[in-house]
């Protein structure tokens, strides 16, 4: 989440406070930083109860929670992310893969190759090579190669099954490294989800479309659901319902409650016409809703919330891109850059009366780009940094008040959420904050 390339060409946002609304913030003092440390291009941060463990783009490094003193340290090559399972911490990029002990950081093993990808599946460390031809399957122990796999790339979805693109479809065997079914139908597929043993692919053919449901162990066809013209389908899985949204052409986007057992249809109803722009995706449920965003072609997706009994449209909120959902509220982020809390029925719990400048000046595009804040969020609250400034707020997402405010002395870059703890890296120095 590195953003310093895109603020080097554009002005200083700005932050302001919506006229009447100032008695919604709390004048707390903000956090002081338990500890810094100086390190460049930060990748990724983890923590335990111990250690919080930075991925840099030259080293892998272990640090003391409370006092930020270097506990262990690996350098290498080039890393491009971190994983890790039970057992380890996975560090891999153009210097291959490298297992540190979570426990006291001892190096595990460590092998040589250039990965751009890495998924621990259950007995296997899936790595994908660079040069998008190869994949292999490590064991987790001693980093031995157990498969080794050429061709496209496998789409790993759960820890022993993934997916193979191409002229045909194949389901993959994550432990034994080998192809146990494939499915060539249609033109052209694309798997919309994978769940309780299934896949749901939408394939389509000349003048056709369908979302077929597979058994992800046999390929065996469970159940299908046709659509009468060649258009586009995705969709997501909340509680065993499928909801599948049907859009392209000229016709209105529809969105059908499918079971994912059975393939009956539920329900179906037609987004309105401020949703009708491309795909709408079911993010999560909330009483009785599920909350649905939709990607139009603006800076903000628009999200809404949808009955779940009957596929009524409950609420929308146009150019208002969902933050995150507590088991009372609704958090959503508005294109003025304000936050507002919404009840499930969609009424205003809270409006923090903050706002700050989202759109800021590129020399690149001559005119002003969007420029979403970065966000964490925790079971309590949300902390967001502004791009062009060095503010960081932390905000109560019951009440919807500001918890503090946070001036740095230089801009920043990301922000991190581990363990439940903050942290913040400006210029080269990742701060700890104990909120």
């Amino acid at each position: 989440m590195r953003r310093r390339e895109a603020l080097e060409a554009m002005a200083t946002g700005a932050i302001t406070t919506t006229v009447g609304c100032v008695s919604s913030f709390l004048h707390t003092e903000p956090p002081s930083s338990a500890w810094e440390y100086d390190v460049s291009d930060v990748l990724a941060i983890e923590g335990t109860e111990a250690r919080t463990i930075i991925a840099a783009e030259r080293e892998l490094l272990g640090l003391t929670r409370d006092d930020g003193d270097v506990s262990w340290r690996h350098s290498s090559t080039s890393i491009a992310g971190l994983e890790r399972d039970e057992n380890s911490y996975y560090a891999y990029g153009s210097g291959g893969v490298l297992a540190v002990d979570p426990r006291n950081g001892e190096k595990r093993w460590h092998v040589g190759g250039s990965y751009q990808r890495l998924y621990p599946a259950e007995s296997t460390i899936v790595c994908y090579a660079s040069n998008g031809r190869e994949t292999v399957g490590l064991d987790p122990e001693t980093g031995e190669t157990v498969w080794t796999w050429e061709g496209n790339m496998i789409y790993t979805y759960t820890p022993t099954f993934g997916l193979v693109p191409g002229d045909e479809y194949r389901g993959f065997n994550l432990e034994e490294g080998s192809v146990t079914w494939t499915f060539k139908e249609g033109d052209d597929r694309a798997p919309v989800a994978v769940v309780d043993g299934s896949i749901v692919l939408w394939v389509r053919a000349e003048s056709t479309a369908a979302l077929v449901a597979l058994d992800r162990d046999t390929g065996i066809e469970q159940w299908r659901f046709e659509v009468t013209d060649d258009r586009y389908g995705d969709g997501g899985v909340v509680d065993g319902t499928l909801y599948a949204s049907i859009y392209g052409g000229t016709d209105p986007t529809r969105l059908h409650a499918i079971d994912v057992e059975s393939g009956r249809n539920h329900w179906s109803t037609t987004i309105e016409t401020g949703f009708d722009i491309s795909k709408v995706t079911p993010e999560v449920g909330v009483d009785g809703t599920v909350i649905a965003t939709a990607s139009p072609n603006d800076p903000l997706p628009g999200t809404c919330a949808i009955n779940r009994t009957t596929g009524a449209i409950e609420w929308s909120k146009r150019d208002h891109e969902l933050i995150t959902t507590t088991d009372d509220y609704v958090v959503l982020e508005g294109d003025g850059g304000d936050f507002v809390g919404l009840e499930p029925d969609g009424s205003a719990a809270w409006d923090g009366g903050m706002k700050f400048v989202p759109q800021v000046g590129s020399p690149a595009s001559d005119g002003l780009v969007y420029t979403p804040p970065e966000i964490v969020t925790f079971e309590d609250s949300f902390v967001a940094a502004f791009t062009g400034t060095n503010a960081v707020e932390s905000w109560d997402l019951t009440a919807g008040t500001r918890r503090w405010r946070k001036s740095l002395e230089t801009t920043v870059d990301a922000l991190f959420a581990a363990n439940d703890e903050l942290y913040i890296v400006a210029d080269g120095t990742v701060s700890a904050v104990h909120r």
